[in-house]
C-alpha cells in the first residue's frame, strides 16, 4: 500500500462536497436529460464510472497525526500496513491530533487515537461487507444511518429501496469493449449503519463530518474501492438527486482522473487488487455439472423381512419319469403285437 508523501494533491474540499449537486452539470440537468442518458449509455463504449473506479481508482490514505513519538509511529503503521489499512502515523504538527481526509487538509476526528481505538478506526462489520459487496458487483452501496424516528427511517428506506429497483430495470449497462470485461448486471444494494453502535464511531464520524451533521439520518452512495461520493441528510435525497448520482456511476467514464471526479475516499481495510483479482478468477470457474445420485433402497424400520423367492418349478424331467414312460411304452407294443398276432375263432 502506498503511503501520502505530501505529493498526493485529491481535492475533496468541503464546498464541493456539500454542494456538488448543484455544481456537477449532469445533476442540474431536467429529468427528462437524465433519462435520455439513462438510454443512450448503454450504447456508449466506455466503461461506467463505477466499474472503471473498481478496476484502476486506488484509494487514497487517510493520516493520522500523533504526539506519541516515533517508536509509537513505527509500530503503529508496521500494523497499519499488514492489515492493509488505508491509513498512516506521522507526528502531530500544529494542527494537532486527529485524523485527517487524504491529502491533509480536512479533519475528520480531533483528539489521540489510543490502543483501544485503533481496531475501530480502520475496521468494522459495515466497512466489511462494504468491501465484501463491491467486489461482489454492486454498482454502488447506498449506507444508511437511521435517525432514530422507526416510522421516518421505514419511510425512506422504502423510498429509496424503490427507486433503486426503477432504476435498475431503466438502465443498460454497455457491452464489453475486451473478451472477458463483460460486466454484471446493474445491482445496486442498501446497507443500513447503526446509529448507536460503538464499532462503528470512524464510519459514522466520517459520514458526519461529510454531511456536516452531527446527527439524524444519513444517506451515502459508495462506489468504487470505498468512494463516498456524497454524504447527504435523508430528506435532501430527492427522486431528482437519486436519479442524478446514479446516472453519473453508470455513465461512461470521460475523466479518467480520480482527483478531478467527485467523491471522497472512505478509511477501510482492503487489499482491493488481491480481493478483485480472486472475485475474478472464481467468476470464472465453472463448477463441474452435478452426477446423479445413486438410487436409494427404501428400507421400512420394523417390517417383516422380505421372503425368500420361491424358484419357478422345473420343466426337465427326472429318471423317475423316464423309466414309466419306457415302460408305458413297451406295454403298449407287447399289447400290440398280442392282438395282431391271436388266431380268431373257428
Amino acid at each position: 500500500m502506498p503511503l501520502p508523501d505530501g505529493a498526493d494533491s485529491e481535492a475533496h474540499g468541503e464546498d464541493r462536497l456539500l454542494s456538488y449537486h448543484f455544481s456537477m452539470p449532469c445533476l442540474r440537468w431536467p429529468r427528462a436529460i437524465l433519462l435520455l442518458l439513462a438510454v443512450t449509455a448503454g450504447q456508449a463504449c466506455a466503461v461506467p464510472v463505477f466499474a472503471y473506479a473498481l478496476r484502476q481508482w486506488e484509494p487514497a490514505p487517510h493520516t493520522m497525526q500523533t504526539t506519541r513519538g516515533a517508536a509509537w509511529i513505527e509500530t503503529t503503521n508496521r500494523t497499519l500496513m499488514d492489515q492493509k489499512a488505508w491509513v498512516m502515523a506521522t507526528d502531530a504538527d500544529a494542527a494537532g491530533s486527529g485524523v485527517f481526509w487524504p491529502g491533509g487538509g480536512t479533519l475528520w476526528h480531533s483528539g489521540e487515537i489510543d490502543a483501544g481505538q485503533l481496531e475501530g478506526l480502520i475496521n468494522s462489520p459495515v466497512r466489511r461487507e462494504l468491501v465484501r459487496r463491491l467486489v461482489a458487483g454492486d454498482a454502488a452501496v447506498w449506507l444508511f444511518v437511521p435517525g432514530g424516528d422507526a416510522a421516518a427511517d421505514a419511510a425512506a428506506l422504502e423510498r429509496l429501496s424503490k427507486r433503486l429497483r426503477t432504476l435498475e430495470g431503466m438502465i443498460e449497462l454497455p457491452p464489453p469493449s475486451e473478451p472477458g470485461n463483460a460486466l454484471p448486471p446493474l445491482r445496486f444494494s442498501i446497507l443500513e449503519c447503526p446509529a448507536t453502535d460503538p464499532a462503528e464511531w470512524a464510519t459514522l464520524a466520517q459520514l458526519r463530518a461529510l454531511a456536516k451533521q452531527a446527527d439524524g439520518s444519513l444517506i451515502a452512495p459508495v462506489f468504487g474501492r470505498g468512494r463516498v461520493l456524497t454524504s447527504q441528510a435523508t430528506s435532501e435525497w430527492t427522486d431528482e438527486l437519486i436519479d442524478s448520482v446514479t446516472f453519473f456511476l453508470t455513465g461512461p467514464c470521460s475523466c479518467q482522473v480520480k482527483e478531478m471526479n467527485p467523491g471522497t475516499d472512505l478509511l477501510v481495510c482492503a487489499d482491493w487488487m488481491t480481493q478483485f483479482d480472486t472475485a475474478q478468477t472464481a467468476a470464472q470457474v465453472v463448477p463441474p455439472a452435478p452426477t446423479a445420485p445413486p438410487p436409494v433402497e427404501r428400507v421400512v424400520i420394523g417390517a417383516a423381512p422380505p421372503a425368500e423367492p420361491v424358484p419357478p418349478p422345473s420343466t426337465r424331467l427326472s429318471p423317475l419319469l423316464w423309466t414309466m414312460l419306457g415302460l408305458g411304452v413297451l406295454l403298449a407294443g407287447a399289447l400290440a403285437i398280442a392282438l395282431a398276432t391271436r388266431k380268431p375263432p373257428p
